[in-house]
């Protein structure tokens, strides 16, 4: 989560508040994070962890940690556009919505597109339904509210 963390403030710091070409509407650090996302994923699946039981506590953990730095990105983000209106502003803009804070918003959602796709790639299901035949139905769907309260706290 601490080198998560540490890329994020440097690809917001890096951010222009400039979409990447003309056909986005998302800025260079919601590319950045989503490809430390990636890059936990693809972690995750080279690992291919044997233990079911204990691979369900990894998932988790990824998924509290990962939840845990998309805020820590969103609220950057909400900082850096509101840093940036003003300083490019004057008071009779007050309720103006600057192009930087709509593409703050919309790099946040560029990233929380990703996250249902994302756990699925982790293979949550697949060791849930083992889960499930190891442990049982309560046992598995259990887990299974875990790691949705932890997608919808994101």
């Amino acid at each position: 989560l601490y080198k998560a963390m540490v890329r994020i403030v440097k690809a917001v710091r890096l951010d222009d508040l400039k979409p990447v070409d003309e056909l986005s509407n998302h800025t260079s650090s919601a590319v950045d994070l989503r490809t430390v996302l990636n890059q936990i994923k693809t972690f995750w699946v080279q690992l291919s962890w044997p233990d079911v039981e204990t691979s369900y506590v990894f998932i988790s953990r990824i998924m509290d940690d990962v939840c845990k730095a998309i805020i820590f990105y969103a609220e950057k983000m909400c900082a850096k556009a509101e840093e940036q209106k003003r300083v490019g502003s004057d008071d009779s803009q007050f309720l103006h919505c600057s192009a930087e804070q709509c593409l703050a918003i919309n790099n946040i959602d560029y990233v929380m597109t990703y996250i249902n796709p994302f756990v699925c790639d982790l293979g949550i299901e697949s060791i849930l339904t083992k889960l499930e035949q190891q442990k049982g139905g309560l046992v598995a769907d259990a887990c299974r509210k875990t790691i949705r309260t932890l997608m919808k706290n994101s």
